[in-house]
């Protein structure tokens, strides 16, 4: 009995191939978030809230969902997670009591300041790489089709670093079971 193995096809057409490594990219971050959780102690979208908080204190929630692009009531759950981890405190508006404003705790402002494992570090690490390349780059190409190149290369740079970290995580399992 014989086995096949699908081969890979690359779709056709720019805009399916670069939906395919948006794909590709919101899959890598996710799996570098659920990995960050474990290492960390919280996701990135948790750590993206923490950072923002961090950048300026005493934001409303309106004002970190605008920050995000993202509706209020989409953080309603990130903010009430954090704050009962005791990553962020909440306090009243003191001039509008129905406001509340966040800040960063001691145990928020330690993972604020992480430099290392996590997801913000492996899109550096990815976009560092990718100006390299892009610094070569001849000026004439219009600014849409270089930054969806930037995009592409980002997202495979970032795909291959979490792969890469799979792989050698894998590896060091069958050598502790052998």
């Amino acid at each position: 009995m014989t086995t096949t193995q699908t081969e890979r096809t690359e779709p056709t057409g720019e805009t399916l191939q670069f939906m395919q490594r948006m794909w590709e990219l919101v899959h890598a971050l996710d799996v570098r978030s659920k990995r960050m959780v474990k290492s960390v102690g919280v996701t990135g979208p948790q750590r993206l809230v923490i950072r923002i908080i961090g950048q300026k204190p005493g934001q409303t929630a309106s004002q970190i969902a605008s920050t995000l692009g993202k509706h209020p009531s989409t953080l309603t759950g990130v903010l009430s997670r954090l704050q009962s981890r005791g990553m962020i405190t909440r306090t009243a508006d003191p001039e509008d009591r129905r406001r509340a404003r966040f800040a960063l705790t001691p145990a928020g402002k330690k993972i604020d300041k992480l430099q290392k494992g996590t997801v913000e570090a492996a899109v550096r690490r990815a976009l560092a790489r990718s100006d390299a390349r892009h610094a070569r780059c001849p000026r004439r190409r219009a600014r849409p089709r270089r930054l969806a190149s930037v995009c592409v290369i980002v997202i495979v740079s970032v795909y291959v670093i979490v792969i890469d970290r799979r792989d050698r995580g894998r590896a060091r399992e069958r050598e502790r079971s052998s």
